[in-house]
């Protein structure tokens, strides 16, 4: 669990006390006020794996919360030396108050350590349209990496996949990675992506019922079922 100042963001702190685990073995992830006299006025969550892989799939079942404009729950990798390996990170991101969609990332450094994201183009295919409400159940996201490429997979379906070409400068730079989740909210200059942050007097409360990294296994772990013709 994350306790300091976030760094991404001015306006909250991580906090050990915003992670609980139910008796079933549920955690749960909130986003709150802080108590009068803390460092930021607000309160998030992030919790990170100790397993790390390089290549194989990352899963996450988890119900998001119900969002408000300016914030963020976030499943996603991320390099296992935050202090010396190069920039590598694959996103599943609910961003600001709508959860329909989900909004997917890439994050890598070139040779020169230039940081390198999705281009424009590709870019268009990061925003998927669920067909149900995250904020209401349990859903299973996965992202399978390999030495070329990386596929998204939602209950098992393939939303998105991505490889050098839809990368900035064609890059693909990958390396050893942990799993995390985290719920936060935005600060001014991260409105345009979010919205703005305001508080909506009830917190935020993300359910993760599993997590798993399967290193060198490729694929969704979840069988769709067709329906019946």
């Amino acid at each position: 669990m994350s306790e300091w100042d976030a760094g991404q963001t001015n306006n909250m702190s991580w906090s050990a006390n915003n992670v609980s685990v139910a008796a079933n073995g549920d955690v749960s992830l909130s986003l709150t006020k802080a108590p009068a006299g803390s460092s930021r006025p607000y309160l998030g969550a992030e919790v990170q794996s100790n397993e790390i892989a390089t290549t194989g799939t990352w899963s996450w079942t988890a119900q998001a919360p119900i969002m408000a404009p300016g914030a963020v729950f976030g499943m996603f990798t991320y390099k296992a030396d935050w202090k010396n390996d190069p920039w590598v990170e694959f996103d599943f991101e609910f961003v600001g108050g709508d959860t329909t969609k989900v909004q997917l990332a890439i994050h890598m450094e070139n040779a020169k350590g230039e940081h390198m994201v999705l281009t424009p183009e590709a870019q268009k295919r990061s925003i998927i349209d669920l067909g149900f409400d995250a904020s209401k159940g349990m859903h299973t996201y996965e992202v399978s990496v390999t030495e070329k490429d990386a596929t998204f997979y939602i209950d098992g379906k393939q939303v998105a996949k991505f490889g050098p070409a839809d990368m900035q400068g064609n890059v693909w730079q990958i390396g050893p990675m942990a799993s995390f989740v985290d719920l936060w909210s935005v600060s001014s200059g991260q409105e345009a992506w979010a919205g703005k942050w305001t508080d909506p007097g009830r917190p935020l409360v993300a359910i993760v019922e599993g997590a798993d990294i399967r290193p060198a296994e490729f694929g969704s772990a979840i069988e769709v079922v067709s329906p019946p013709v």
